[in-house]
């Protein structure tokens, strides 16, 4: 078990995450690894962007669910049970998923873009990442 200190950067997302209505983010597998089912996960904002002191943090929490996807400028490839891929999603039918984490219009589009905009997405290919759910 690891715990992680996860910064929030969307806006419209960082009151539901701290009054507890948003419990799922969508996170790139980063250089400090992947994130497990029990690891223990506390959010928080920066005062002026990153590299400033933190304005809030929210308390531990365990991660109860963690699902392995590849992201891309037209969507999300799921893995199944094995580690093979099971479905790719354009981002037009993922609005389910953008609801859950808190994207502004709770739009698949929307979340695409949002996604985007904090990471260069490749055309063909993906970025590894984690849906994370506490």
């Amino acid at each position: 078990m690891r715990k992680w200190n996860l910064p929030l950067t969307y806006a419209p997302k960082i009151q539901a995450v701290r009054d507890g209505t948003c419990r799922q983010t969508i996170r790139m597998v980063g250089k400090a690894g992947r994130k497990n089912v029990g690891d223990l996960v506390s959010f928080h904002g920066y005062k002026n962007g990153r590299g400033t002191p933190w304005t809030w943090r929210t308390e531990y929490t365990p991660l109860t669910e963690v699902h392995e996807i590849d992201i891309n400028a037209v969507g999300i490839k799921t893995y199944g049970f094995d580690g093979y891929p099971a479905e790719f999603y354009l981002w037009k039918e993922l609005d389910v998923l953008a609801q859950k984490d808190g994207i502004e219009y709770g739009t698949g589009v929307m979340l695409g873009r949002v996604l985007n905009s904090m990471k260069k997405l490749p055309t063909l290919g993906g970025v590894e990442a984690q849906v994370l759910r506490w």
